[in-house]
């Protein structure tokens, strides 16, 4: 199965379930929906060099709701990025994801308050 097929046959079982989490993570459906579409092509753009990840859904749950923080920082929507951050950081079991949402949480504070100062 190539690349292509992966991600379409993940997307066809999985993007329920995943769409759910954007969108609890969120709280907006259509930021949901373009962080996923946004995580299946960096899946197309990853993956065919980089390998397929061993649980390609998880991949794409992590991947969509770092896309979602992200168009929430480049729409200027600090505060909801950073409660979105929050919400996942609530949500996450992994400890590694969990570290990482820490120090992202961490250092989009220290961002948006050297900004305020000005």
């Amino acid at each position: 199965m190539n690349v292509d097929q992966v991600v379409d046959e993940v997307f066809r079982q999985e993007s329920g379930r995943i769409l759910a989490s954007l969108i609890a993570q969120t709280g907006d459906f259509t930021l949901a929906e373009d962080a996923l579409q946004d995580a299946c092509i960096a899946a197309l753009q990853t993956w065919p060099s980089a390998g397929v990840p061993h649980n390609p859904a998880a991949w794409l749950n992590s991947v969509g709701r770092r896309k979602a923080i992200d168009l929430l920082r480049r729409a200027g929507r600090w505060e909801e990025a950073m409660a979105a951050y929050g919400r996942a950081l609530e949500l996450c079991r992994n400890t590694v994801e969990r570290h990482f949402l820490q120090r992202r949480l961490s250092e989009m504070a220290a961002s948006s308050q050297s900004v305020d100062t000005r």
